[in-house]
């Protein structure tokens, strides 16, 4: 299992930094237990939310809290996406809601969560945790570690490093208006937009990236590429298995076909979505 500890907050802001405080005396205790992260992630929302994508099977996120509460008050709460409202895109907003609407357009979703949170004292331009909330810093770091023994983390795999199963295409162009996010790329004959902003740098056209879930997530050679392929097909996903699903009742189509579409661009799936001659 692996998880995923994300201390949020501005450490100028007073008690806004206790989140960065607790995972950095988290760190400083030594290295955490195989398949645990710890990290401090500040108001870096946009790089947590992709981190968020790397298969994270329990997220712990530590930050202060406001409310009219008493300072100082520790507060453990298990939380899924209905808990938050996403939040408009800004690359520096900290929030969980600003995390969880990233992590929704870039394609994830919130995977099992807990908040640990304090309760602030003040949020003024400041460095440095007032006294109630300094004193919730060891409990917070009690939490966290029953948490993670609870999740009953077990050890990464040895003998190389993790791979996910994915399919090869080749780079045609880079498409415009999207930030350089958006590659035009050749999956077996049929173009398909994936998305590239988790690869380092953008690759030429003509390059050979390895497609999971819509995104590329490795560039790889042509070798690699005729390999990973041929390792498809063995397994039975040749490049001409079709598949037909009719989906009746009320059903309303302005949402539904769009939303068939993308879970099939997602999955580099090509084909069509459209009513029968009945209209349903």
């Amino acid at each position: 299992m692996n998880v995923l500890v994300a201390g949020i907050g501005n450490l100028f802001l007073g008690d806004d930094g206790f989140g960065p405080e607790v995972v950095r005396r988290l760190i400083a205790e030594g290295p955490p237990a195989e398949g645990v992260r710890i990290v401090d992630y500040g108001i870096r929302g946009v790089h947590l939310a992709y981190d968020l994508l790397d298969g994270v099977d329990l997220f712990v996120l530590v930050d202060a809290l406001p409310g009219e509460e008493t300072p100082g008050e520790l507060v453990v709460l298990e939380v899924g996406p209905g808990d938050f409202t996403p939040a408009e895109f800004d690359a520096h907003a900290m929030t969980p809601g600003a995390v969880l609407g990233v992590l929704t357009r870039i394609g994830g979703t919130l995977p099992p969560t807990y908040v640990v949170g304090c309760r602030v004292d003040v949020l003024d331009e400041a460095v440095g945790l007032t006294p109630r909330v300094e004193a919730a810093v060891p409990r917070a770091m009690a939490e966290i570690r029953a948490l993670i023994a609870r999740a009953q983390v077990s050890p990464a795999p040895v003998g190389g490093p993790d791979m996910c199963l994915g399919i090869p295409g080749q780079v045609v162009e880079i498409v415009d208006g999207f930030a350089g996010q958006l590659a035009l790329v050749d999956v077996a004959g049929a173009r398909r937009r994936v998305n590239i902003g988790m690869l380092d740098d953008p690759p030429e056209p003509g390059a050979w990236v390895l497609i999971h879930m819509g995104f590329a997530v490795e560039v790889i050679d042509g070798a690699e590429a005729a390999r990973a392929m041929a390792g498809l097909e063995l397994m039975g996903q040749a490049r001409r298995l079709r598949r037909r699903y009719t989906v009746s009742g009320l059903v309303q189509g302005v949402g539904f076909r769009p939303f068939a579409y993308a879970t099939a661009a997602a999955l580099t799936l090509s084909g069509s979505v459209a009513n029968t001659p009945t209209g349903w």
